[in-house]
C-alpha cells in the first residue's frame, strides 16, 4: 500500500526510491527459472502486456543481485515501524479481490472513532495475507480490544480469516467465531478431547475447556 511504501522507502529528492510515491499500490515480484536470458525476456513481455492492458503504471526491473537485494530491502524495512509506536499489528487473510474494500471499510470505522489514526498495510498477495499496523496514539488495552473488534468483525462477511501465518494462540482466541462456524469450533473441541483427553498438550491455546 502507498502508506507503507512511503514509510519504508527513501524520500524523493534525498535518496530517490525506485518508484515515485504517487501510486496507490506497489507489488514486488520475483521470478526464478533455469534459463536466465529466456526467463528475463518472458518477464519483460509480461510487463509490457500489463502496461498495454492498463494493469500497471510503472515498473523497475532489477538487473543484478545487488539491485534485487535493494528492492527487497525496501519491502523488509519493517524495523522503521517501531519508531511509530504505539502500534497494534494484525495478520489476516482474505481474497485478493476483497482486500481494497476491506481496508476502505476498516478505515471508515476507525476514523469515525479515532479521526487522527494512522495505518500501514503490506503483505503477501500470493497467499491472500495482509499485515495491518494501526496507531491511535495510545496503547490502552481497552482501545486495543475495540480495534480488534473492528478489524476482525469486518472479515466475517468476506469469508476472511483472523490469522494468516501467525496462528491463533491466546490473543485471537476470543475472535475465532469471526472465521469459524459454531459447528466447526465444536468439531475442533471434539478432536481435541479425543486426542488429548487430559488437555495437557499446549493447554489454553486456541481452545479452552
Amino acid at each position: 500500500w502507498n502508506n507503507f511504501y512511503r514509510v519504508v522507502s527513501p524520500a524523493p529528492g534525498k535518496s530517490n526510491p525506485p518508484l515515485g510515491w504517487e501510486y496507490p499500490y506497489y507489488v514486488l515480484i520475483e521470478a526464478t527459472g533455469a534459463e536466465q536470458e529466456m526467463d528475463a525476456a518472458r518477464f519483460e513481455r509480461v510487463l509490457a502486456a500489463s502496461f498495454n492492458q492498463g494493469m500497471i503504471a510503472d515498473a523497475v526491473v532489477a538487473k543484478s543481485r545487488t539491485e534485487r537485494d535493494e528492492l527487497w530491502a525496501i519491502r523488509e524495512n519493517v524495523e522503521v515501524l517501531p519508531s511509530l509506536e504505539p502500534l497494534f499489528a494484525f495478520d489476516v487473510s482474505l481474497a485478493i479481490g476483497d482486500m481494497e474494500d476491506y481496508i476502505k471499510e476498516l478505515c471508515q470505522k476507525l476514523s469515525s472513532r479515532w479521526p487522527d489514526f494512522r495505518y500501514f498495510v503490506m503483505g503477501h498477495l500470493g497467499d491472500g495475507n495482509i499485515h495491518i499496523f494501526i496507531s491511535i496514539g495510545s496503547d490502552d488495552p481497552a482501545e486495543r480490544c475495540a480495534i480488534e473488534e473492528i478489524v476482525y468483525s469486518s472479515l466475517a462477511s468476506r469469508g476472511g480469516s483472523i490469522s494468516a501465518e501467525h496462528g491463533i494462540g491466546l490473543q485471537k482466541r476470543d475472535y475465532l467465531h469471526c472465521c469459524r462456524s459454531k459447528s466447526e469450533i465444536e468439531l475442533m473441541h471434539a478432536l481435541k478431547q479425543t486426542l488429548d483427553p487430559k488437555w495437557i498438550l499446549n493447554p489454553g491455546k486456541v481452545l479452552a475447556q
